[in-house]
C-alpha cells in the first residue's frame, strides 16, 4: 500500500502543467515589436515658489480651484502620447483632480482675452479633447517629489506642431514649494474652477504668466528607428533672449533645420531640452547641478539615444576673477564633464559638447557685463580648447567660433546679444542651430562603446 501511494505522489508531481501565455494588452500601441516611447518634449523641473502671486497664491495653499491651461511644441510625429507630471519640488502632496490635452484653438469671441491660436493660446478645440487618466483613474495624488505618468492618449501629433494640457486643482498645492519651469519663453493660463473643457480660460482673475507647471515630458509612441537627443544646458539653451510664444531657441532652429535639411536618422530624432534658466555643473542652485542630474534628466527618460552637454558658464561666472579660483573651477569642470560622459557612455549614449561661449563686457567692464574678467577669460579659452581637443566629446560644436566678435574674442559679436553680453538674440540662436553637423545623428545611428 505504501508503494502504491508513493508512485501515485510522484506521479502526481510529474504532471506538466500548461504554461500561462501571455494576452497582449488590448490598449497596446503596437507599430513594430520594438516601438518605444520617446520624449517629444522635455522641461527639467526647478522649485518654482514665489512665482504666482495674488489670488492663485494664498495662505489656504497654491492654485486652490484653479486650472492651469499650458501649451507646448512637440518635436516628432506620434500617433499617440502619454503625459508625465512631477512633483519633484513640491513639499506636500501635489493632488491633481482633472486633466486634458487636445490641440490649440482659436477664439470663438472677438472680445475674448488673447488672440493667439497656436503657442500661449487660452483657446483650445474643444472637440479635439482628450481625458488624460493615470493608471485608469481621472485623478492623481503625488507625494513630494515623486512622478507621475498618464495612460497612453489617442491624439495623433505633427513636429514642430502644439498640443494645450489643461490641469485642474480643487484643492490646490500645500505647502510652499512647487514645481515648474520659470524661463518657459511661453504664456500659460490661469483661472479659478474647473476649465479643463473650455475653449477659453476665462472669469475675473485670469492670469496669463510666462511659465510651464507641474509638467516635465511628453512622450510619442513610435518605431525602433525613432529616439530623443538630450541637452543639458543653462539658460543660454533654456531660451534667455527669445521671443515669448515664437520658439526660436537654438533647440527650436536646430529642430526647424533637422526636419527641413536632415537625412532620414536626422529626422526620426526628437529634441529633449532638459536646460534649465542658471543651472552650474558643479553646483545645485535653485535646482541641480548638472552632474548630478544627468540620472533624472536623460538616462530616466524615454527613449534618449544620444545626449550634449552645454554648460559652465556660470560656475566660471560666480567664482572669483583669481587665477586661484579659476583653476579650482577648471579642474572641477574637466573632472565633471568627464564624469558626466562616462556615466552616458556606459548606456552607449554618445555625448556631444559644446564651447563655452563670451560672456565679458567692453574692457572686462562688470558693469556692463557680470561675468567680466580677464582672468575668467582665460580660463574659458583653457576649459574650451580641452573641450575641442580632449577626445572625451564625440562631436563638438564650436558655438565661441560662430558667435564671438573677431575683432575683440572675449565678447559676443554685438549684432547676436541682446545687451547684458550673455545671451542672444533669435539670431545668435539661429546661427548657433546651423553650427551643428545634421550627420552626427547618422554617425553614431548605433551609439557608442560603453568602456572607458
Amino acid at each position: 500500500m505504501l508503494l502504491l501511494l508513493f508512485r501515485v505522489a510522484v506521479a502526481a508531481a510529474l504532471v506538466i502543467v500548461a504554461p500561462v501565455i501571455a494576452v497582449p494588452h488590448p490598449t497596446r500601441w503596437l507599430l513594430s515589436a520594438r516601438s518605444h516611447w520617446v520624449d517629444l518634449w522635455t522641461a527639467q523641473p526647478s522649485p518654482a515658489a514665489g512665482s504666482l502671486t495674488g489670488p492663485f497664491n494664498t495662505t489656504a495653499g497654491i492654485l486652490v480651484n484653479s486650472t492651469i491651461r499650458q501649451t507646448l511644441r512637440v518635436t516628432l510625429d506620434a500617433p499617440a502620447i502619454r503625459i508625465r507630471v512631477s512633483n519633484n519640488f513640491g513639499n506636500q502632496a501635489l493632488n491633481i483632480t482633472r486633466m486634458t490635452v487636445g490641440y490649440p484653438g482659436q477664439s470663438l469671441d472677438p472680445n475674448a482675452t488673447g488672440t493667439s491660436t497656436g503657442t500661449g493660446s487660452p483657446f483650445v478645440q474643444t472637440d479635439s479633447l482628450q481625458s488624460v487618466t493615470f493608471s485608469g483613474n481621472q485623478s492623481i495624488s503625488l507625494p513630494d517629489g515623486a512622478l507621475g505618468v498618464s495612460d497612453p492618449i489617442s491624439l495623433p501629433v505633427n513636429s514642430q506642431s502644439q498640443i494645450s494640457i489643461s490641469i485642474y486643482l480643487a484643492t490646490g498645492q500645500g505647502g510652499s514649494n512647487i514645481t515648474g519651469h520659470l524661463t518657459s519663453q511661453t504664456t500659460s493660463w490661469f483661472g479659478f474652477g474647473d476649465q479643463t473643457e473650455a475653449y477659453n480660460i476665462t472669469g475675473g482673475n485670469v492670469l496669463a504668466a510666462n511659465q510651464w507647471y507641474f509638467l516635465s515630458a511628453v512622450e510619442g509612441w513610435l518605431g525602433p528607428e525613432s529616439s530623443s537627443f538630450a541637452i543639458v544646458g543653462d539658460s543660454i539653451t533654456d531660451g534667455v533672449g527669445t521671443t515669448v510664444n515664437a520658439n526660436n531657441r537654438w533647440t527650436d532652429q536646430l529642430l526647424e533645420r533637422i526636419q527641413s535639411e536632415g537625412d532620414g536618422t536626422a529626422r526620426n530624432v526628437a529634441i529633449a531640452n532638459e536646460a534649465w534658466n542658471g543651472n552650474k555643473v558643479l553646483l545645485d542652485g535653485s535646482g541641480a547641478s548638472g552632474i548630478s542630474r544627468i540620472e533624472r534628466d536623460v538616462l530616466a527618460q524615454s527613449g534618449v539615444a544620444y545626449a550634449m552637454i552645454f554648460e559652465g558658464v556660470n560656475d566660471m561666472g560666480h567664482a572669483d576673477n583669481t587665477v586661484e579660483a579659476q583653476q579650482k573651477i577648471y579642474d572641477s569642470l574637466v573632472q565633471a564633464y568627464s564624469q558626466m560622459i562616462t556615466r552616458m557612455h556606459t548606456f552607449g549614449i554618445p555625448v556631444f559638447g559644446a564651447t563655452i561661449t563670451p560672456f565679458n563686457g567692453p574692457n572686462y567692464n562688470v558693469t556692463l557685463g557680470k561675468y567680466s574678467g580677464n582672468i575668467r577669460e582665460q580660463y574659458r579659452q583653457k576649459i574650451n580648447d580641452w573641450i575641442r581637443s580632449s577626445g572625451k566629446y564625440d562631436y563638438v560644436v564650436d558655438f565661441d567660433a560662430v558667435v564671438r566678435n573677431n575683432s575683440a574674442p572675449y565678447q559676443i559679436n554685438a549684432t547676436l546679444g541682446i545687451g547684458d553680453y550673455l545671451h542672444f538674440n533669435p539670431t545668435g540662436y539661429k546661427l548657433m542651430a546651423e553650427a551643428f553637423d545634421l550627420t552626427v545623428f547618422s554617425r553614431f545611428v548605433g551609439g557608442v562603446d560603453g568602456y572607458e
